[in-house]
């Protein structure tokens, strides 16, 4: 099980390196909208400080939300999914492949833009180090959660917005853990409590949610 497993891993990052505007467009919506807010509070260095932690969280959301137009779709209407379905190979697993692809794809290059990020918002060396930790542990349980919403609204023509509505109330707890982070950050802190709790939350999800995942993707294949 654990070769299927890799084996899916290496399938979607092939798949992402032939369709890269599916992961290049919501990181460069990320880079925009915090550019936006950079640029526009250029000279207002202690308010980009103060609001730049809230900045970066809805940046990530976002980013998300923009990555989940083609994520499992085309995996219906080729097909896929329905194979995979019949194959004595959980569809849990394939899922938690393709969130582990998308997290190296997305997830790393949120770590690999936080340079740029920190000089448009005034972060120091420590504070970007800190961030990098943070988003290290808690970009993978955004990306199961949206593997989760989608798995919800697949089967909907545009589940655009109601993505969005189903997708929020489950992140907020992500997105206030992690804007206390950066506020033990500026503070020259090392933000252990929410560390350890974004931490859990990851694991948790990680670990339940691709097979709740599956199970909802199965009825919507029934259908």
């Amino acid at each position: 099980m654990l070769k299927v497993f890799f084996l899916y891993i290496g399938l979607e990052l092939k798949i992402l390196c032939r369709s890269r505007a599916d992961w290049i467009q919501p990181l460069l919506l990320y880079l925009l909208t915090i550019s936006l807010f950079g640029i526009t509070l250029s000279g207002e260095k202690e308010i980009l400080t103060q609001v730049g932690g809230v900045i970066l969280w809805v940046a990530i959301l976002f980013a998300m939300l923009t990555l989940s137009e083609n994520m499992l779709r085309k995996d219906i209407e080729e097909g896929w999914l329905n194979q995979l379905k019949i194959s004595p190979t959980p569809l849990w697993l394939f899922l938690l492949g393709k969130g582990v692809a998308y997290w190296l794809v997305i997830g790393l290059g949120l770590l690999a833009s936080l340079p740029i990020i920190a000089v448009w918002l005034y972060f120091s060396l420590n504070m970007a180090l800190g961030l990098a930790f943070i988003y290290f542990i808690a970009t993978p349980a955004l990306v199961v959660l949206l593997l989760f919403g989608l798995s919800l609204t697949v089967g909907l023509p545009k589940p655009g917005l109601l993505l969005g509505l189903l997708l929020l109330p489950l992140c907020i707890p992500i997105l206030i853990l992690g804007q206390s982070a950066v506020r033990v950050l500026q503070a020259n802190q090392w933000p252990v409590f929410e560390s350890a709790l974004l931490g859990a939350i990851t694991i948790v999800t990680v670990m339940f949610l691709p097979i709740l995942s599956a199970f909802s993707l199965e009825q919507t294949c029934d259908e």
